[in-house]
């Protein structure tokens, strides 16, 4: 004894809509963690390696500067969580301040967060590119790919500071990263 006709294709019907709301959903990720940044003293995870006259960046980061990072990814924002990889890149201090800029320097940042074991990402990259209009954020970036796990995904981070432990030195800051990544067809 068979289906009805309208009972079959009403079935067919909702089985196509199910799969493809299935393959939209696993298309898409939403992936959380927090950098770690250490500026000053012999664990420094940032340098200012060019650009002004001062190593302190406290004093700025003027046109023309260029930053070095290679901060920790990790779970949380405590210093004691799970460690899951490591963001590191280059910034450069790229536009020059004016009263658009509200005085300060726009910065072009390219880095990429890469996974490591802890992370249930480990060998995975995201590559993450933008201007940075202040220190603190709050930032979105571009995220033109990734490698691993993110292979074939594209998206946005919205990133912005959470805390800042000042002196006495070194200060450490707490970056919280949301990426928003899409699989493409």
């Amino acid at each position: 004894m068979g289906l009805h006709p309208v009972l079959a294709a009403t079935l067919c019907i909702f089985a196509s809509i199910c799969t493809v709301a299935m393959a939209t959903k696993s298309g898409t990720l939403h992936v959380t963690h927090y950098t770690h940044e250490v500026r000053g003293g012999p664990n420094r995870t940032l340098l200012l390696s060019a650009g002004t006259n001062s190593a302190n960046l406290s004093a700025g980061v003027g046109f023309g500067s260029v930053v070095v990072f290679d901060n920790e990814i990790r779970e949380g924002t405590s210093n004691s969580s799970k460690l899951l990889g490591r963001a590191s890149g280059v910034a450069i201090g790229v536009i020059r301040p004016s009263p658009a800029t509200k005085g300060a320097t726009r910065v072009q940042m390219h880095m990429e967060h890469i996974f490591e074991e802890g992370s249930e990402y480990d060998g995975s990259t995201i590559s993450v590119v933008g201007i940075f209009f202040s220190l603190t954020g709050p930032w979105e970036a571009n995220v033109p790919g990734g490698t691993g796990r993110f292979k074939g995904y594209r998206g946005y981070g919205v990133s912005a500071q959470l805390s800042e432990t000042a002196g006495p030195p070194p200060v450490y800051i707490v970056y919280k990263w949301d990426f928003y990544l899409t699989k493409e067809k």
